[in-house]
């Protein structure tokens, strides 16, 4: 599928680069904040979820799904042993009323460099920010049969190390977030030191308060659904309240950011209608699905902003840092080919290894037979000699077809060895 290439030496191999393996396809096919606007991130986020990756895997067994699912992007990865992923990921783009003109496709190697430049926060709009790593890690895996969800298991934990590595090496500090880029609008349209309500206690949340705290922001409220669980805010000094609270404490505040995973709107116009508010109120909107109803920007004093407003927000001289990773991510996406690569023979080795212990067994069977009467400890030593045989005859053709799956005749090696034992 890919062409040799030389000049890394991530296998062990100075000479040539690993093939990617004919038999095993791998396709990303997602949209992200470039791409779509809010409203569209939001109907995808609803409309392509685990159950329906799950619907579709139970019709083809050979393939495995992957669902990064973000404020920022949703990417669907299949992973199969024959052809079937690509076709399923056009039956999700429909399902979703996604146009195959509009979204990202991504095959193979470039499905793998993709996923390691979004773990390493290159493609995200806060540049560097930290949960994609996390996201990555936790990412919903759908599986198929044994080999495929190996393989995409592998991908997303390579990915999310990779990821890791690529930071470290870049000197990243890992401070940037949604939540930051949301302190900085806040900072740039309120008066100064405003007093904030925070809607919601998770890690987006959690970054934005970091953020105003640095930024000395003035004073915090934080309302959320479970406040016994928010210790780590009260030990900073900040009021917790339960999210039944906003009502009231929505008109004595400068503005409101909502952070949660609800997917119904918390704040609506009907609230905030009823509120009669006599002062200006900022509304940030980090949430997909959105926490705060689109109407409310209609309302006089009342100022809303989301995602698609934080762009400007963002960090160019970030992208500069990143401009000097493309041989780390180059360097990452060979060693998970690599290893994809002996993936691709395992299942020969397996079955080679399974006919001599067969083989074994019968022949063990029929030297007892004939040594009948012998003690149990005879048996033990028999079945130890036997195992030892198949062992040293098998060593070195393993090894072997392991160290030929990195090269451009792997195909060769498996038919042969395959036709050898039938």
């Amino acid at each position: 599928m890919f062409p040799l290439i030389s000049k890394l030496n991530v296998c062990g191999n100075d000479k040539e680069m690993a093939v990617w393996p004919s038999s095993i396809h791998l396709t990303m096919l997602g949209t992200n904040y470039r791409l779509s606007s809010i409203e569209e991130l939001e109907r995808l986020t609803s409309s392509i979820t685990p159950e329906l990756l799950s619907r579709l895997s139970s019709r083809d067994a050979h393939t495995s799904y992957a669902l990064l699912s973000t404020c920022n992007r949703v990417e669907v990865y299949a992973l199969s042993l024959g052809g079937g992923g690509s076709a399923r990921l056009h039956e999700v783009a429909a399902t979703a009323g996604m146009s195959l003109d509009s979204v990202l496709v991504y095959q193979g190697r470039d499905a793998v460099r993709h996923l390691i430049r979004v773990a390493s926060g290159m493609e995200s709009l806060a540049i560097g920010e930290p949960q994609i790593l996390f996201q990555v890690r936790n990412a919903p895996i759908i599986a198929g049969d044994s080999l495929s969800r190996r393989a995409i298991e592998r991908l997303f934990r390579h990915a999310y190390n990779a990821g890791k590595r690529i930071r470290e090496s870049l000197g990243i500090a890992g401070d940037s977030s949604i939540g930051a880029l949301a302190a900085k609008l806040i900072r740039s349209v309120s008066s100064p030191s405003p007093r904030v309500l925070v809607i919601g206690s998770g890690e987006m949340a959690r970054a934005f308060i970091s953020s105003l705290n640095q930024e000395e922001l003035g004073n915090i409220i934080v309302a959320t659904r479970r406040p016994e669980k928010a210790g780590w805010l009260r030990e900073r000094g900040i009021t917790v309240l339960p999210l039944e609270e906003i009502r009231n404490i929505l008109p004595s505040v400068d503005a409101a950011i909502t952070a949660t995973s609800s997917k119904n709107y918390i704040i609506t116009k009907n609230l905030l209608e009823g509120l009669k508010l006599t002062k200006n109120l900022t509304l940030v909107d980090i949430s997909v699905p959105r926490n705060i109803e689109p109407d409310v920007a209609s309302l006089p004093n009342v100022r809303l902003y989301n995602i698609d407003d934080l762009r400007e927000y963002s960090q160019p001289e970030a992208v500069d840092c990143f401009g000097l990773a493309d041989g780390l991510v180059d360097a990452e996406v060979e060693r998970y080919v690599c290893w994809l690569s002996t993936l691709e023979v395992y299942e020969t080795i397996r079955r080679v290894r399974m006919r001599a212990e067969e083989i074994r067994v019968e022949e063990l069977a029929e030297c007892l037979r004939r040594l009948n009467g012998q003690r149990e400890h005879d048996e033990q030593i028999l079945a130890t000699m036997t195992r030892r045989i198949i062992n040293r005859l098998l060593h070195e053709p393993t090894m072997r077809l392991k160290e030929r799956a990195r090269s451009s005749d792997v195909e060769i090696y498996k038919r042969v060895l395959t036709e050898l034992f039938g």
